[in-house]
């Protein structure tokens, strides 16, 4: 299992947010479990209702947490979305931000329990349908997209590599989940 805290970017500063932590771990062989935990004053954080487990494009756009999932060396990638709203979206990239088209494959199980402080969203999916194999180490990224009340929206991620937000860089995969 990896733990680890997500930065927010120097360029979208939130007063409001204590923490974003994010633990991952392989689950059933091909499978993976996030847990991520929004430490803040909920009452400030723009909080979509909740919704039925479908897929919605465009999540990121509001408070969302994101994974994104690759092998060593790969060009190819994938996007996931999670929504407190328990929407969420699966994306697949042949290289950075190219060939983007949407999966439906296998759909994530999505979470999301909070109170006034603290929001937990834990979302579980099986890679195997997207070609990952059991025994591959992954290399990740996990990001969070936070809109405040006032509209303002921070960029959280486990690096910023870029001047600019960017949770598509590859240098922000910067989470290494051993072969099981």
């Amino acid at each position: 299992m990896s733990d680890v805290a997500l930065l927010c970017h120097p360029t979208s500063p939130c007063a409001r947010v204590k923490s974003i932590g994010v633990e991952v771990s392989r689950t059933n062989g091909s499978s993976i479990r996030i847990r991520c935990r929004l430490n803040a004053n909920l009452a400030h954080i723009r909080l979509p209702r909740p919704a039925a487990q479908n897929r919605r494009d465009e999540l990121w756009r509001h408070t969302c947490f994101e994974a994104f999932v690759t092998t060593p060396n790969a060009a190819q990638y994938f996007e996931f979305n999670f929504s407190p709203s328990t929407e969420w979206a699966i994306y697949r990239f042949d290289d950075y931000r190219q060939g983007m088209r949407a999966v439906t494959v296998s759909p994530p199980k999505v979470a999301v329990t909070s109170r006034c402080d603290l929001l937990i969203l834990d979302a579980e999916f099986d890679l195997e349908p997207h070609g990952f194999k059991t025994k591959q180490s992954l290399q990740m990224g996990s990001s969070a997209v936070i809109e405040c009340v006032d509209g303002s929206i921070s960029y959280w991620a486990i690096k910023h590599p870029l001047p600019n937000p960017d949770f598509h860089h590859r240098d922000g995969f910067a989470m290494l989940l051993p072969s099981t």
